[in-house]
């Protein structure tokens, strides 16, 4: 009886023993792998299937559309939007699925972070299993220009095609060729060397500048950065560089964002400039340069946060390394401009008029009207906005 019963806690131990080892390699999915952070991964495109190794973990795409396969759908699933580069995709939304290519024989298994890929039934659709599903789990992988055709075997009779469906934004197998957008694999890939960031720091006013003569940055998520333009003696955002935007080497911005710090990634892509842009910058503490009046991004009297001069009359002022300042045309009648809160960040008035030097009027389209305010319309009074019934 006493062999009987040692005999049970040996069987209990080595069956506890077997399941933790499972636990501990989540299951056979590896799904540990799959939910790894992409911070610094770099997703290239497949133009060639022998290139393609078992445990490769790609991301499907429509290239057209600017689209990845999403984690989330039941019989299909959602698609994602990606910035695609040089047929290379970096900052990956977490939303992204993620796919570890299982190889057969001759065929393979596609896992997902959620489980196996696989089509079945007489319906279109696309599901997922924590085992394989037999042939319908099963996918011939064929690459040509680029472009991937994903065959699900299914029945000798019935396999079904993985595309992209445009109407409705979501990837799905067919069982029939729909004529849409192809799709296209990439592939991860690992930087033998960490990627190059650049730290920024939003205080409590919730922008900052920066300007890098050697770097292009890629805008963090959380932040979005401005270039600025003089139009009608008023100061407008000229263009807009959102998440995942590439800021050029050389050019100075504003970025605005939540209190905390931030890693901007130092990229190879070149970006898109601002011809119209106004702001400045050096590498070092350095002496404003130029013909003209400059500002430095502050507050004033601890509110308003803006552009407002740094020195007499607009005059130069050392500018620190690495922060941008404005400069403008002599003509520009103002000693500051304070960032219009009410109306977005798309626009940029002056201060208020103990900061301006006269009345100036504008209507809503930016022409200046002589003479004061006319009767009934809005106006913009010493950048203020101003409505007269």
């Amino acid at each position: 009886m006493r062999q009987i019963k040692l005999f049970f806690v040996v069987l209990f131990v080595a069956i506890a023993h077997v399941m933790s080892a499972q636990a501990g390699n989540d299951g056979e999915l590896g799904l540990t792998d799959l939910n790894a952070s992409n911070e610094g991964v770099t997703y290239v495109k497949v133009t060639d299937v022998s290139t393609l190794q078992d445990g490769d973990v790609v991301i499907i795409v429509n290239d057209e559309a600017g689209k990845a396969m999403s984690k989330k759908g039941t019989n299909n699933r959602k698609s994602v939007a990606i910035t695609i580069s040089d047929d290379a995709i970096s900052n990956i939304p977490d939303d992204v699925e993620l796919v570890s290519l299982e190889k057969t024989s001759k065929l393979w298994y596609l896992k997902s972070t959620s489980g196996y890929l696989y089509a079945k039934g007489s319906a279109n659709n696309l599901q997922t299993n924590t085992s394989t599903q037999g042939n319908y789990s099963k996918a011939s992988i064929a690459i040509s220009n680029g472009i991937a055709t994903i065959l699900f075997q299914g029945s000798s009779s019935n396999p079904c095609l993985l595309q992209y469906y445009s109407t409705n934004y979501i990837f799905n197998c067919y069982k029939k060729n729909l004529g849409e957008s192809p799709i296209s694999l990439y592939k991860k890939t690992t930087s033998s060397t960490p990627a190059e960031t650049v730290s920024l720091t939003i205080g409590s006013t919730g922008y900052a500048s920066l300007y890098y003569s050697d770097k292009a940055l890629r805008v963090a998520n959380g932040l979005v950065a401005y270039t600025y333009k003089v139009r009608y003696n008023h100061l407008f955002v000229s263009k807009t560089y959102s998440e995942g935007d590439v800021i050029p080497a050389a050019t100075s911005v504003v970025f605005k964002g939540a209190q905390g710090s931030y890693s901007l990634t130092v990229t190879s892509n070149a970006g898109e400039g601002d011809a119209n842009n106004l702001l400045k910058g050096s590498d070092v503490d350095a002496m404003t340069e130029g013909d003209g009046l400059f500002y430095k991004l502050s507050t004033y009297q601890g509110k308003n946060v803006g552009f407002y001069w740094a020195a007499e009359n607009g005059g130069p002022f050392v500018s620190k390394a690495h922060k941008a300042y404005l400069m403008v045309p002599y003509s520009v009648n103002a000693k500051g401009f304070a960032f219009d809160e009410t109306t977005g960040i798309g626009s940029v008035s002056m201060p208020s008029p103990d900061h301006a030097i006269g009345t100036v009027t504008y209507n809503m389209v930016g022409q200046r009207i002589e003479g004061g305010v006319p009767s009934k319309g809005i106006y913009i009074v010493n950048g203020k906005k101003v409505v007269v019934r």
